[in-house]
């Protein structure tokens, strides 16, 4: 089958977007691996991680799509705390570096799995790692981390790692937060049952997780309350990516 005019287009997009955000380093795909080239506007940072399909997808997902609209809402970011709820192995906070440099960073991760690779981004690049997980009130919770550093999740199973996790109420020590990252399995819909995490944050980039109980309907209910107004909502079957601004 020929490829559409569409598709060709969309491939050319990409392959500029590779070249641009990874200051020349990588002209194909199959080019990306670690430590993984984060450019932006003349800076340039390298990000430690595994050498993995799952690395590249990270690095095509959250620096070449711009999946959590960092880069698309730049003008609207003042200096102030950016904070990674799920930070996995720190590719977003590397590209928070480049992208906005005179905000602090917060990443939270409590998969020890991951953190491997995040405590070594964090210390080349000014990334302050809290190795909590963040739940509703707080507390020990149980933890599946799964082999994919990617997937690690809260558990109601007795079997889990047992974590400690940081009430929704106190991330960022309760400041104003000027971006949100999150991306924590389904977690999220516990997380913004405290509202009081949404109304201090300006801007939400959030990948999100349905199921029969956890819908559509009710993440943006829990959205609502907190103060936000869904902008954009990139969907992939029972999950997808969404962009939120305070109102």
């Amino acid at each position: 089958m020929q490829p559409t005019i569409s598709h060709l287009f969309q491939r050319a997009t990409f392959l500029a977007r590779l070249v641009r955000h990874s200051g020349g380093r990588y002209l194909r795909s199959r080019q990306i691996h670690p430590p993984l080239v984060v450019s932006y506007s003349g800076r340039t940072v390298l990000c430690q991680a595994p050498d993995s399909e799952e690395t590249i997808g990270l690095y095509s997902e959250v620096i070449i799509d711009d999946c959590y609209g960092l880069l698309a809402r730049r003008g609207k970011l003042k200096p102030g705390p950016v904070v990674d709820i799920g930070a996995n192995i720190g590719l977003f906070a590397c590209w928070v570096r480049v992208v906005s440099p005179l905000c602090s960073v917060i990443a939270y991760e409590p998969n020890p799995k991951a953190r491997q690779w995040l405590d070594q981004n964090a210390a080349s690049h000014q990334i302050e790692v809290r190795p909590v997980a963040v739940s509703r009130d707080g507390g020990s919770r149980h933890f599946n981390p799964d082999q994919l550093t990617t997937l690690g999740r809260l558990t109601d199973d007795p079997s889990g790692q047992v974590i400690e996790t940081v009430a929704a109420r106190d991330v960022a020590d309760g400041r104003e937060i000027e971006f949100l990252k999150v991306d924590c399995e389904g977690a999220e819909f516990e997380i913004f049952q405290d509202s009081s995490l949404l109304t201090r944050t300006k801007m939400i980039g959030l990948e999100y997780h349905l199921t029969a109980s956890n819908t559509m309907e009710l993440l943006c209910g829990l959205l609502a309350d907190g103060g936000h107004r869904v902008t954009k909502i990139f969907p992939r079957g029972d999950y997808g990516t969404m962009w939120t601004e305070r109102i």
